[in-house]
C-alpha cells in the first residue's frame, strides 16, 4: 500500500493546467517556491484545518532543526529529513503511514494504543463510516452543508484528509467523542482568521509560517505552555482514553498538532482502508476551561465580562469590523495583525468558519476582506482606533436603519387600519423584522468598501456626520429597494392597499430625513 506520506505522491496540486501529485515533504518544497495554485482536492471547509496544519508542521520541523527560511528554498529531500526529526525512533516511518499494523506503534495522526489489540476497538461497519467521508462529517439538516457517507471512491488523499479533519477539527459529537482544544466550547468549530498577502496558497503560507517562528516565545506566554521544549505531535503519545490521560498545557508545544479520538486504519484487503475507533473517558488535552483560548495563531479571542474566549460567530460586517479594529471588543489573532515584511497594499483578511451547533450545523462561512489601496496598511498600523470609531459609526447608522427608518414604515403598512403604530402586536412585529432583514442581507457586502470611502473622507479631522455621508445616502437608497421588496411581500387588505402604502412611504421618507441625512444635507433641503 502506497501510504507513506513522507515518499509516496498523494497530495494532489495544481499549477496552471499542470495536475500533479506529491508526498508531504514535496507539498512544502512546492509551497516554498510558489509552485503550488491550488490542492484540487480540498473542499471549502477544509482550507483552514490543511493550512493550519501545513504551517504548524513546518515551524515545528524547522524549530526542532534549529533552521529557518533564509537562503534558497528547502527541496523535497530536505523537508523529509526535517520530518523524520519530528518523529526519531522510527526507521519505518510508521509516524508518517495510514496503516500501520502495530498498534502499539503510532501511525499518521493514530495514537498508539497501549493495550495492542484491536478487541476492544469497534469496526464501523455501517458505509458512512467505512469511509474518510464518514470521519469528515458536518452534522447538518440544510442541503449546503456537507453531508456524511459521500458516494466518491475513497483514495490514500481522502483518507488523510479525513483524519485531518476529524483529528484537529472537530467538536463534541456525544459521549466518548470529545472535541478539540482550540475551540470555544463543544459545539464550537476551529476558526481561522489571518491576513492573506496572494491568491496562491505559497505565499500565504511561507509568511505565516515566517510569523510564527519569529513569534514562538510570545506563543508561549499567550496560555500555561513551557518556556522550551513541549509534546509536538500528539500522534506520537500512546493512549488509552482515561480521563487521567488529558494532558496539560504545561506538557505541549504552543504549535502541537493534536488528535481528539481514538482510531485506527486497517488494511481491509484489495487496497481498501476502513477504519476502527472507540470513545475515551475524557479529553486529550486538559484545556476546557480556556474556552479556546489557548494561543491558536489564527483564532481571535473575544473579550466578555467572563474573561476571553475564542472566536465564534458568522463573520458578517457588524462582527468583522470588531474582529478587525475593535481592541475592547476582540483581542485579534497573530496571523491577522500585520508584521515587518508583509506587504503595504493589495492584501486582504480572511474569515473562515464552521458554525456548529447541538445537533446540527450553520454552515460553513467564508469572508474576504480586500485592503488594497495603497497607504491603507500603513493607516490600519497606525490609526485602528480611528477605523474602529468610523466603522462603529456606519454600524450604529445600519441599526437607526433598521429600527428607526424601515421598521415604522413596514409596521404602518401592515396596521393600515391604525393611526398610531402598535409596536409590541406580535403577528405584524415579525413580520417587520423579517421585512427588515432584507437591508441587513444589502448592507453586509457593501460595508467596508464604504468604510473605506468614509476613511478617505474623514482623513485626519474628527469624526462628523459629513464623513459618512457616502453611507448615509447609500442606507437611504437600500431602506427604499428594502421597502419595495417588502410591499410586494407582505399581506395587507387590498382595500386598504394605496391608502396603507402612501402613508408607509410618508413615514420612510419622514425618517430618512430625520435619521439618514447629514447636517449638511439638511441645510440644503432648507
Amino acid at each position: 500500500m502506497n501510504d507513506n506520506l513522507l515518499v509516496d505522491p498523494v497530495i494532489t496540486v495544481r499549477n496552471g493546467t499542470k495536475i500533479r501529485r506529491l508526498s508531504l515533504p514535496g507539498v512544502l518544497a512546492e509551497l516554498g517556491r510558489d509552485g503550488v495554485e491550488d490542492f484540487p482536492a480540498l473542499r471549502p471547509h477544509q482550507r483552514h484545518p490543511w493550512h493550519a496544519f501545513l504551517c504548524q508542521l513546518a515551524v515545528l520541523a524547522l524549530e526542532q532543526a534549529g533552521r529557518n527560511f533564509e537562503g534558497d528554498p528547502l527541496d523535497e529531500a530536505a523537508w523529509r529529513e526535517l520530518l523524520r526529526g519530528l518523529t526519531p525512533g522510527f526507521p519505518g516511518d510508521e509516524p508518517w503511514r495510514l496503516v500501520v499494523g502495530d498498534l502499539a506503534k503510532p501511525a499518521f495522526l493514530q495514537p498508539p494504543a497501549p493495550e495492542g489489540s484491536l478487541k476492544e476497538i469497534k469496526l464501523k461497519k455501517d458505509v458512512d463510516y467505512a469511509s474518510p467521508f464518514g470521519m469528515d462529517v458536518r452534522v447538518t439538516s440544510k442541503q449546503h452543508g456537507e453531508k456524511d457517507g459521500s458516494p466518491l471512491i475513497p483514495g490514500v488523499e481522502s483518507w488523510v484528509l479525513g483524519l485531518l479533519i476529524l483529528q484537529t477539527f472537530s467538536g463534541y459529537f456525544g459521549a466518548g467523542n470529545y472535541g478539540i482544544a482550540r475551540q470555544n466550547g463543544a459545539y464550537s468549530a476551529r476558526h481561522g482568521v489571518s491576513l492573506s498577502v496572494s491568491r496562491r496558497p505559497g505565499p500565504n503560507w511561507l509568511r505565516d509560517c515566517r510569523v510564527l517562528l519569529d513569534s514562538l516565545n510570545s506563543l508561549r506566554q499567550s496560555a500555561d505552555y513551557p518556556e522550551s521544549g513541549g509534546l509536538r505531535l500528539l500522534w506520537l503519545e500512546p493512549w488509552r482514553g482515561a480521563a487521567a490521560e488529558a494532558l496539560p498545557l504545561r506538557k505541549l508545544h504552543p504549535l502541537f498538532v493534536e488528535v481528539c479520538r481514538r482510531i485506527r486504519l486497517i488494511d481491509a484487503g484489495d487496497g481498501g482502508i476502513q477504519y476502527r475507533t472507540v470513545g475515551t473517558d475524557g479529553l486529550r488535552v486538559a484545556a476546557k476551561d480556556y474556552n479556546g483560548a489557548v494561543g491558536d495563531p489564527w483564532l481571535p479571542l473575544r473579550r466578555d465580562t467572563k474573561g476571553v474566549k475564542a472566536y465564534n460567530s458568522r463573520p458578517s460586517y457588524d462582527v468583522a469590523w470588531q474582529v478587525m479594529f475593535d481592541d475592547s471588543a476582540y483581542e485579534p489573532s497573530l496571523l491577522q495583525r500585520f508584521h515587518p515584511g508583509d506587504p503595504e497594499e493589495d492584501v486582504s483578511i480572511v474569515f473562515r468558519v464552521f458554525l456548529r451547533t447541538q445537533g446540527g450545523s450553520e454552515g460553513y462561512h467564508e469572508r474576504v476582506v480586500p485592503i488594497q489601496k495603497k497607504g491603507m496598511v500603513n493607516f490600519f498600523r497606525k490609526h485602528r482606533d480611528r477605523a474602529a470609531e468610523t466603522a462603529k459609526a456606519m454600524a450604529e447608522a445600519v441599526k437607526t436603519a433598521r429600527n428607526k427608518v424601515l421598521k415604522p414604515a413596514l409596521l404602518q403598512l401592515m396596521q393600515a387600519a391604525r393611526n398610531d403604530l402598535e409596536f409590541k402586536q406580535k403577528e405584524t412585529n415579525e413580520w417587520a423584522w423579517r421585512g427588515s432583514d432584507r437591508l441587513e442581507e444589502l448592507v453586509d457586502s457593501e460595508f467596508f468598501p464604504h468604510l473605506w470611502r468614509c476613511l478617505d473622507a474623514r482623513g485626519e479631522e474628527p469624526l462628523r456626520t459629513e464623513h459618512l455621508a457616502f453611507w448615509l445616502g447609500f442606507l437611504a437608497d437600500e431602506a427604499r429597494t428594502a421597502f419595495r421588496s417588502a410591499c410586494d411581500a407582505l399581506p395587507t387588505l387590498s382595500s386598504l392597499r394605496y391608502r396603507a402604502r402612501a402613508k408607509a412611504e410618508n413615514m420612510l421618507e419622514v425618517g430618512i430625513q430625520k435619521h439618514l441625512r447629514t447636517r449638511s444635507d439638511n441645510d440644503k433641503a432648507s
